[in-house]
């Protein structure tokens, strides 16, 4: 559904786009996607972890950081519905994705994989906020 909305927002964004404001429109959508999959891998990575079953305090452990993760991405979700109000929602976004990433890293399910994952989406975020700036200073010179 959130795919669709943005696919649908950027063909409505290449209507009015020139320029680097089609160029930034792009480059925003590409990120946007690159983080939902991100999102996805690390939930997916998860919950196979959580299925094949550690002891109980690890799958608590586990599962509470799943219930941390999805909060998060519906966060981050919430950011691009909701016409990108603040880049200060995705700098907190950040920080939250860092500390989720501290806490992965205490659970019994570590692999490599995930840690790609968490520098995919620390990018992906990290490129929005940049672009998010871009898009300001465009409009801003455009009045």
């Amino acid at each position: 559904m959130l795919k669709k909305l943005l696919l649908i927002l950027l063909f409505l964004g290449f209507l009015r786009a020139q320029g680097e404001h089609y160029e930034i429109i792009v480059e925003l959508s590409k990120a946007f996607l690159k983080a939902k999959d991100a999102f996805v891998m690390i939930d997916k990575t998860y919950k196979t972890c959580v299925k094949t079953g550690h002891d109980r305090t690890q799958i608590r452990l586990q599962s509470a950081f799943l219930e941390n993760l999805s909060q998060t991405e519906q966060q981050f979700d919430g950011y691009f519905e909701k016409d990108f109000k603040s880049v200060e929602v995705l700098k907190t976004l950040l920080k939250d994705i860092r500390s989720l990433e501290k806490t992965s890293n205490k659970l019994a399910c570590i692999t490599p994989k995930n840690a790609k994952n968490f520098e995919i989406l620390e990018g992906a975020i990290t490129q929005i906020i940049e672009l998010e700036k871009q898009m300001d200073k465009f409009i801003n010179g455009a009045k």
